[in-house]
């Protein structure tokens, strides 16, 4: 194993620590010296416990199921100091719900010991949909990456960013089951708000250029959702 590979093999078991608010395993990595930035909060040595409390207090009413890490990459600044940086999701439930929170995180490291700690929150608390296909595949799907959702004879399909979803299911069930961003514009779908790139009159343009009516008379109501 590399030094890069070990450091990058420190972080992981660090952000573990931190989510787990295991602040005994921080301070043992940690230099008196270091200096922390966790969101908006800064800190040094002598208040992890606040690290520990910004970083477990928005999962506190979750259960944490798994941390999955994306790219974690070491870079070494001198013999001695080396940085560390990556970003990570924790899936995490809580009343029913499956939630993704993703983070990035910067670390730098004199030899053994931490000299500075950056955590940042990149997305919360988007809910994940376990989707079951009509071939039987099954998808984990996160809201924050379907544009719309719409009826397709007895079937629904999920229009996504890079893929779709053809799925057993009724609109009326979803509408019920996908939070806010979500507005039903007519009978036949429901859209992302997020990805609503234009309004007009009895309409909605989406982001990926699809065009999608809506009726004359719920026009001003839908429009008001839609903005909200």
């Amino acid at each position: 194993m590399s030094i890069k590979e070990e450091y990058a093999k420190r972080i992981k078991k660090l952000v573990v620590g931190l989510h787990q608010g295991k602040k005994q395993e921080i301070i043992k990595s940690s230099n008196v010296k270091m200096h922390w930035k966790v969101r908006n909060r800064w800190g040094n040595f002598e208040t992890i416990d606040w690290m520990c409390m910004e970083v477990t207090g928005e999962i506190i009413h979750t259960t944490m199921k798994k941390i999955h890490f994306h790219q974690i990459t070491a870079h070494a600044i001198t013999e001695d100091i080396m940085q560390v940086a990556g970003d990570y999701d924790v899936i995490c439930s809580g009343n029913g719900r499956v939630k993704r929170i993703a983070y990035e995180i910067l670390v730098t490291y004199q030899g053994d010991e931490i000299l500075y700690l950056q955590l940042s929150t990149i997305k919360q608390g988007f809910v994940i949909h376990k989707v079951r296909a009509v071939n039987e595949d099954y998808y984990s799907v996160a809201e924050d990456e379907v544009l719309y959702i719409e009826v397709n004879h007895n079937h629904v399909t999920w229009n996504c960013t890079d893929y779709t979803v053809i799925a057993n299911d009724s609109l009326r069930r979803l509408e019920e089951a996908l939070s806010d961003h979500f507005v039903r514009i007519q009978r036949g779908y429901l859209v992302n708000k997020d990805y609503v790139k234009c309004i007009r009159r009895c309409e909605v343009v989406m982001e990926n250029g699809n065009t999608l009516p809506i009726p004359s008379k719920k026009y001003v109501s839908v429009k008001e959702k839609l903005m909200s």
